[in-house]
């Protein structure tokens, strides 16, 4: 293989100035808690684009136009917040659940004394069974999760 000078020809001279700027990129922080699943009615859907349309351009207006002399973070900046404040007027944030589930609670408290006794055994026959009821506790606390959010799902 050639050198790479002899295969190029000769090399020119290139002279560019490079203007770098740091693109500041949100951290994932808090959450605003925005009832996203709302989004799957059509109609719900339609509203929030034409309320983010809006918000974008009243964001525009109030800018008097001058979104072309706006930094490219500007922009970015502003389409997030009239998303967030769109999706905020039209969806709604989501309800915290309020309700106690005793019999959760129970099992919770149950398999977390299970776990704590495994870790204070060194008998391997005994941890094995120990994990093995604990590990009951947590499929019967998925199960009555899972049956929760099937039951919230449908109202």
């Amino acid at each position: 293989m050639a050198p790479l000078k002899k295969r190029l020809g000769t090399p020119g001279l290139v002279r560019a100035t490079l203007c770098l700027e740091r693109l500041r990129i949100a951290k994932k922080g808090k959450s605003h808690n925005i009832a996203i699943e709302k989004l799957q009615n059509p109609v719900t859907s339609s509203k929030f684009a034409v309320n983010v349309e809006m918000k974008i351009m009243d964001a525009e207006d109030r800018r008097n136009g001058k979104t072309s002399e706006m930094s490219a973070q500007e922009r970015w900046n502003l389409i997030v917040e009239s998303n967030r404040q769109a999706a905020e007027e039209t969806l709604g944030k989501r309800e915290k659940r309020a309700e106690n589930n005793t019999i959760v609670e129970q099992l919770s408290r149950e398999q977390k004394d299970i776990y704590n006794k495994i870790n204070a055994i060194k008998d391997e026959v005994k941890r094995k069974e120990l994990k093995r009821s604990r590990n009951l506790k947590m499929k019967q606390i998925h199960t009555k999760l899972g049956k929760e959010k099937i039951v919230m799902a449908k109202n």
